[in-house]
């Protein structure tokens, strides 16, 4: 049960973010015995005239980019940490990193996020976010600070999607290593969530009711009976109407400690997201702590090294 985890790639940029990731990274291979890759992308061509010519000629970047690798290979090995390959890329960070993640056919990839306000990355993007959005495997976005990590409670976003179950799954085996508690999360629109009289109609066409509800939660309780085998406990569970994301994150919050959140890239489908944006981003600019991000495309349980990847 412990070796659910074969190839992890740890991104770095040298920040404290990155630091704490590469701890986060670090212990989840020395108690999986995963292989740990670190990589640092850097593309620093400069926009036209921005700086002289000469700057494209010198090697400094390169040697900087070089040197922030070594410095994190260092600090992960004073810690007791165990690095399989360093791997400097050049080109975007976000396209690189999962790049490698697919080369690799890693079962994580593990970074930072600098901790920008949700309105700053909704401008510009963030590298996390991108990672997390084409990586053909999990992402764990670790934030929060020193207090962060390991995670005590475990709180999964589930909307009874694939995507949902497996990121449960990941996420329990995350949290068992660590005697964490568990939670799983399901929460259906209300009529006051939708901004026009159209989209309440597609909801109440599927019949978001009091039926679904209970139904809901007897889904929810067979995958609680699933996850307790991994996580080492049964988790409870909470069903309610409102916004997901948000009720995420409350159920994260409660009780204090840290708490890993997890859910699956796809929400509640095309029409949730473009009403009201994704419940995955949202989770992911807003919450405190970790959050571990489960892709909709990534590899569903195909036999892996003589093992699958539900088991």
């Amino acid at each position: 049960m412990r070796n659910f985890l074969t190839n992890v790639v740890l991104a770095t940029d040298g920040s404290e973010e990155s630091d704490l990731a590469a701890r986060a990274a670090a212990d989840l291979c020395d108690r999986t015995g995963a292989d740990l890759h670190v990589v640092h992308a850097w593309d620093r061509t400069p926009a036209a005239f921005s700086v002289p010519v000469r700057v494209l000629r010198s090697r400094l970047p390169r040697e900087e980019a070089a040197g922030l690798l070594e410095s994190q290979l260092e600090c992960i090995r004073a810690g007791g940490g165990v690095v399989k390959e360093a791997h400097l890329r050049r080109g975007l960070a976000a396209r690189e990193i999962a790049a490698l993640a697919g080369e690799l056919d890693a079962d994580l990839v593990v970074l930072g996020t600098r901790g920008t306000g949700a309105m700053e990355r909704l401008m510009l993007g963030s590298v996390s976010e991108e990672v997390a959005r084409i990586s053909p495997c999990p992402t764990l976005v670790v934030a929060g600070g020193e207090g962060a990590w390991p995670p005590r409670k475990v709180v999964v976003g589930d909307d009874l999607s694939g995507a949902a179950r497996r990121a449960g799954e990941l996420a329990a085996r995350i949290g068992g290593l660590f005697g964490a508690s568990g939670l799983l999360v399901l929460g259906f629109p209300s009529p006051a969530s939708f901004a026009h009289a159209e989209a309440f109609a597609v909801a109440s066409r599927a019949r978001v009711s009091e039926n679904v509800f209970g139904l809901g939660g007897e889904l929810l309780r067979e995958r609680a009976v699933r996850l307790e085998e991994m996580l080492g406990e049964r988790p409870g569970i909470k069903v309610s109407a409102g916004d997901a994301a948000e009720l995420i994150l409350e159920a994260a919050g409660e009780d204090g400690g840290p708490a890993l959140t997890t859910v699956g890239s796809r929400g509640f489908g095309a029409l949730r997201r473009l009403a009201l944006g994704s419940v995955s981003t949202a989770v992911l600019r807003t919450a405190r702590g970790p959050v571990l991000i489960f892709p909709s495309t990534a590899r569903d349980e195909r036999p892996r090294n003589g093992r699958s990847a539900a088991g």
